[in-house]
């Protein structure tokens, strides 16, 4: 059924139509397009990634060991809590940093290095010396270095 009435906008108020488009031209604007990413890059959000992997596997080791203790292994640290909050935090900064590695931002380098080395220190102070422990974090910011210069600001 037809309405019987009509709405009348004059013309001042209508919008301006669009320049026709034509698939043939060139496009005006240069946009520019996202560097590929670098082979180092990759290697580092992958590194990253496994770390995080690991790490995560090792705190809900050590967390199941501090809440059961028939579950202690041979060499759980002096200071178990201290120990949990260093591997939680190198499993966040692993995950993370993996994400934002991957993006090309240099945030996650800095969120990195900050967590990295906060796990250092948390894992001296909890008591815990191995090549896992003190070994991954070293390597990853070792490598998170030799990344730096191909990061985006």
């Amino acid at each position: 059924m037809r309405s019987r009435f009509t709405l009348v906008i004059p013309e001042e108020e209508l919008a301006p139509e669009p320049a026709p488009f034509e698939p043939w031209t060139e496009p005006q604007e240069d946009v520019e397009a996202p560097s590929p990413p670098s082979g180092r890059l990759s290697v580092a959000s992958f590194y990253f990634a496994v770390t995080g992997v690991l790490a995560a596997v090792a705190t809900i080791a050590l967390g199941a060991a501090v809440a059961d203790p028939s579950l202690a292994f041979s060499t759980t640290p002096k200071k178990p809590i201290v120990a949990l909050a260093a591997g939680w935090l190198l499993t966040f900064g692993s995950f993370r940093t993996s994400y934002l590695l991957s993006r090309r931002t240099k945030s996650g380098a800095h969120l990195a290095v900050a967590c990295l080395a906060c796990s250092l220190i948390g894992s001296v102070q909890a008591g815990q010396y191995g090549w896992f422990v003190l070994g991954l974090p070293v390597a990853g910011l070792a490598l998170l270095a030799s990344a730096w210069r191909h990061l985006d600001d």
